[in-house]
C-alpha cells in the first residue's frame, strides 16, 4: 500500500489526481485481486459504482460487487461506512487511509486497512477512485487466505483520516 501511495503521488506530477491512464494494476502484483476501481456519479446522493471489484477482496457481506454500487451492499451499517470513506476521498480530492475493525459475528473479527486514491479519466477531475484493502492478521478465528496480511505488532493505528494527519508508512 505504501508503494501504491508513493506511485500515485509521484505519477500525478503535481496534478490534483492521477490520470487513470497512468495506472497499471500489473505494476503492483502483490495487490492484484485486491484492487477496486470505483466510478463516481455526482449527485444527491453521490453514487459510487464498482467498475472492477478485485477477486481477492475480503467482503464478508456481499461477494463480487462488479457493476454494482455501494448502495447494493446488503448490510446498511457497512454500506454507510464505505459511502462515507469514498465521499471523503472524492470531496477532498485526496488519498484517504482508514483502519476498520468490525465484529462480523460468531467470534470473527474483520480487521483491515483501506487506501483510497482519487483518479481521473478527464483533465484533473476526480471521477474515479482506486481502492485497495489488506486484512490484518488478528487473534480471533482468522488466517490469511491469500498470503497478504499485516501484523498487528507492526501495524500503526489510524482512525480513518486524510494524509495530513498520518505519516506515510
Amino acid at each position: 500500500m505504501a508503494r501504491l501511495w508513493s506511485f500515485w503521488d509521484r505519477e500525478r506530477d503535481g496534478a490534483r489526481v492521477l490520470p487513470r491512464a497512468r495506472f497499471d494494476a500489473f505494476a503492483f502484483p502483490e495487490l492484484l485481486g485486491r484492487i477496486n476501481l470505483v466510478t463516481i456519479e455526482p449527485g444527491r446522493p453521490t453514487r459510487f459504482c464498482f467498475r472492477v471489484f478485485g477477486s481477492g477482496m475480503d467482503d464478508p457481506l456481499q461477494g463480487d460487487m462488479t457493476a454494482r454500487s455501494v448502495a447494493d451492499i446488503r448490510e446498511p451499517a457497512y454500506a454507510d461506512l464505505v459511502q462515507r470513506h469514498y465521499l471523503q476521498a472524492f470531496r477532498l480530492c485526496r488519498p484517504c487511509f482508514a483502519e476498520i475493525k468490525s465484529d462480523i459475528g460468531e467470534g470473527s473479527l474483520f480487521h483491515y486497512c483501506r487506501l483510497i486514491l482519487p483518479l481521473s479519466t478527464k483533465q484533473d477531475i476526480c471521477d474515479m477512485l482506486l481502492v485497495t484493502s489488506v486484512r490484518y492478521a488478528d487473534d480471533r478465528n482468522w488466517a490469511p487466505q491469500d498470503g497478504i496480511s499485516l501484523s498487528l505488532q507492526k501495524a500503526h493505528r489510524y482512525d480513518g483520516t486524510v494524509p495530513e494527519r498520518v505519516h506515510k508508512f
